[in-house]
C-alpha cells in the first residue's frame, strides 16, 4: 500500500504500510515541511527508498562493521579491529579482495603475501595447541 500524507498541527506526516518478507513493516512519520508539494516528494522519496531496500538481499546491507561485532559476539578472536577503522560501515558486497589486500599492506607493512594471496605477518606464529 502506498503511503498517505496528512497534515497534523503544522507539518505533513506520512502513514502506511510496506510488506516485508516478514509480514508487513508500519510507517508513521513526520515528513519534516510545512509545504504539501515538498512533503508529497518526501513521500515519493520515502516508497522508493523502502522498494529498493525490499528487493536488495539482506546480506547487500550488510556490513564490516556488523559482521565484525558478529563474529565477536560468536566468541570468536579480535583479529579484524585493525580492518574495522579501515571498513567500518563499508557494506560487504561492496567490498574486494584488492581493497582488503591494499589495507592489509598499510596496517602491516612489513607482511608478506603467500602464494595463496593471504598475509603472513613476519612476526612468529604462536605454536596451535592440539
Amino acid at each position: 500500500m502506498p503511503l498517505t500524507i496528512y497534515k497534523r498541527g503544522r507539518f505533513w506526516w506520512l502513514t502506511g504500510t510496506f510488506k516485508i518478507k516478514e509480514g508487513e513493516k508500519r510507517v508513521h512519520e513526520s515528513s519534516g515541511e510545512t509545504d504539501e508539494a515538498k512533503a508529497v516528494e518526501v513521500r515519493l522519496n520515502r516508497e522508493l527508498e523502502e522498494r529498493e531496500i525490499r528487493q536488495l538481499d539482506p546480506k547487500v546491507l550488510f556490513t564490516f562493521a556488523a559482521a565484525v561485532n558478529a563474529y565477536l559476539d560468536a566468541g570468536k578472536g579480535d583479529q579484524y579491529f585493525a580492518l574495522l577503522a579501515k571498513f567500518g560501515e563499508t557494506r560487504i558486497s561492496a567490498m574486494t579482495g584488492a581493497m582488503v589486500r591494499g589495507a592489509a599492506k598499510e596496517i602491516y607493512p612489513d607482511a608478506r603475501l603467500t602464494r595463496h594471496g593471504t598475509v603472513r605477518s613476519s612476526r612468529p606464529r604462536k605454536p596451535s595447541s592440539i
